[in-house]
């Protein structure tokens, strides 16, 4: 067979009606998404938040507290630190808490503050979230820079 010129090696061929040897996935638009329960908790109140005045400055915690009370969160609690020279905000979430929850608390708080350290581990009292304020931003509205004055000298026209 291989002196006659044709080609003899096998080649796969697809069956009929089959174009590929992979399964390809067919989504059922009848199925219900099994994924988005667990992104977020079924109830923000069942969420237990500690806020502590890391600062010093009067009414950080309660501003914080407004905020995810906004969002929906009910169980939540604020108090001074005892110490008040925080340099940066610091939220530890429990490990177990989804994603979603850590993605919008954090954006709240960067929000607010110029600095959000993020931690996950594990916390006491039955905690799910304890945030140490630290200082504000220049902007408590957006989360975008505001732009500077350039110091840099622009050419002028020469005389």
């Amino acid at each position: 067979m291989k002196g006659d010129g044709s080609n003899t090696e096998p080649t796969p061929t697809p069956e009929s009606g089959v174009l590929s040897s992979f399964a390809t996935p067919v989504p059922d638009p009848t199925a219900e998404p099994t994924e988005e329960p667990s992104a977020e908790p079924a109830v923000k109140s069942e969420v237990k938040i500690e806020i502590l005045n890391g600062t010093g400055t009067p009414g950080d915690a309660s501003l914080v507290k407004t905020a995810l009370t906004k969002l929906g969160y009910e169980n939540v609690e604020a108090a001074n630190s005892d110490t008040q020279e925080e340099e940066r905000t610091t939220v530890t979430f429990a490990r177990e808490l989804p994603a979603a929850t850590i993605d919008e608390i954090t954006t709240a708080l960067e929000e607010i503050f110029s600095e959000v350290r993020v931690r996950k581990g594990s916390l006491t009292e039955g905690l799910h979230v304890k945030i140490l304020t630290g200082p504000k931003g220049t902007s408590t509205t957006s989360s975008s820079p505001t732009p500077a004055a350039s110091a840099t000298p622009t050419a002028s026209p020469e005389e």
